[in-house]
């Protein structure tokens, strides 16, 4: 609890009216305690009346009323601000408190100025009640907003896919003003009613990421694209599954890599991304295991047992040294799935129907 003291009544120079006088903490020596001598203060001296009580002198209240004609000094701390730190990563965090105590975190930013900016430019109009400023964007100029920033911390590949996705809503809806869109739930619904099933799910939910981007950059009150309703993940298409005879009958329209890459694939179950870029590392045949690495994320592992038909697979590769991976290419890098579906599997496809 702060301390407090008293002082005489107040010079001439108090204001006849009994309004506070401010002055430094220089002017007047402060006995407060809780606030070191670095900290910025303000010290008001202030005379007590019968009709306003007690001052004050910290969060929490006297037990006594002071006497009427007296005077306190009580310290006013100086204005909360948010606080900009460098991550690891080279993001600048800003961090902050709200208005009930609790700390925030106000997103990640490229720059340090730019953390600034959205503190001074968002953050602080509402922590003081205000309205945070508007400006006047459309939903494309958004879009680029939103997948610039986005890009800063994902990957290319990642931001490519929303772009592509985002191409149908910003035809229809490109040059609608931000201050529209947010009213316009009942359009974005029909939009997503008359998307195809197997593509709106993907379209509405980057459109729903974007707008919620404009929600946090303070660009919005709302997002429309999640008030347009729920968006359910499509029905999974079904697999089918090969049996051991046409397992074979498909090996033998291939080469050998090919013809091994299918039979590991079918005995281990590996997604194709995780099979074409198996390493020798990666296969550990004393404990008849499989390491794969980095399906999903980076540090992403786990182990896959290792079936005898499986090794089988691997002993029919014809043996390499001049790469490091199971089913390297011609030119000695990962097995390329797009070249052999292309040359392989939509050829033989196209001759089987003629």
């Amino acid at each position: 609890m702060l301390g407090r003291r008293r002082i005489p009544p107040p010079s001439k120079t108090s204001s006849a009216a009994g309004r506070p006088e401010e002055t430094t903490a220089a002017d007047e020596p402060c006995a407060l305690a809780g606030f070191g001598s670095s900290a910025k203060r303000r010290v008001i001296s202030a005379p007590l009346t019968a009709d306003r009580g007690t001052m004050l002198t910290s969060r929490r209240s006297c037990s006594r009323p002071t006497p009427c004609g007296s005077t306190r000094i009580f310290v006013v701390p100086a204005e909360a601000r948010g606080h900009v730190r460098k991550l690891p990563s080279g993001k600048w965090q800003l961090r902050y408190y709200d208005s009930k105590g609790g700390r925030r975190s106000g997103g990640a930013f490229s720059t340090k100025s730019e953390a600034w900016a959205h503190y001074r430019d968002v953050v602080e109009p509402e922590l003081h009640g205000r309205p945070a400023p508007r400006r006047d964007l459309t939903l494309s100029e958004l879009v680029e907003t939103f997948l610039e920033r986005h890009g800063k911390v994902r990957k290319p590949a990642t931001i490519e896919t929303l772009r592509w996705r985002l191409r149908r809503p910003l035809d229809d809806y490109g040059d609608t003003p931000l201050a529209d869109l947010e009213h316009m739930t009942d359009e974005l619904a029909g939009f997503a009613s008359q998307l195809p099933e197997p593509y709106r799910n993907s379209v509405m939910s980057a459109l729903r990421q974007a707008c919620e981007a404009g929600v946090r950059y303070g660009y919005m009150t709302r997002n429309p694209a999640k008030l347009a309703g729920a968006n359910p993940m499509p029905a999974p298409r079904s697999v089918r599954v090969y049996t051991p005879k046409e397992l074979k009958a498909i090996a033998a329209e291939l080469d050998k890599r090919g013809a091994a890459a299918i039979a590991f694939a079918a005995a281990t179950g590996l997604r194709p991304a995780e099979w074409a870029s198996l390493e020798r590392r990666d296969v550990d045949r004393k404990r008849h295991v499989l390491t794969v690495r980095g399906t999903k994320t980076q540090r992403s592992r786990r182990e896959v047992p290792l079936t005898s038909s499986a090794l089988l697979a691997l002993d029919s590769l014809p043996a390499r040294l001049d790469s490091p991976y199971v089913f390297a290419g011609p030119k000695r890098g990962p097995f390329d799935l797009a070249n052999f579906r292309r040359r392989e599997w939509g050829r033989r496809s196209s001759q089987r129907a003629s």
